[in-house]
């Protein structure tokens, strides 16, 4: 939901390309965990880490592999 999800959604919109990409999004209890596994580099990863960092995150990106960690609201639902 709002800035968190936007980030989250470009990122993956970003790497999704002709090849096979897995994305898995988990919630752990204190933050939302989007790990890409495949696609396409990600251009100018020293940027989309300062995105995440500027909303109390982080990001890791390695060739075919990306984790973000963004944190939630504890009074934030997740709808099952």
């Amino acid at each position: 939901d709002g800035p968190h999800g936007v980030l989250a959604y470009r990122l993956v919109q970003t790497v999704t390309g002709p090849a096979p990409v897995r994305v898995t999004v988990r919630h752990d209890g204190s933050a939302v965990i989007v790990d890409v596994a495949g696609g396409a580099a990600l251009p100018s990863p020293e940027r989309w880490v300062h995105r995440a960092q500027a909303l109390g995150g982080d990001l890791s990106a390695a060739a075919g592999c990306l984790r973000l960690v963004l944190p939630v609201n504890s009074d934030a639902r997740i709808a099952p």
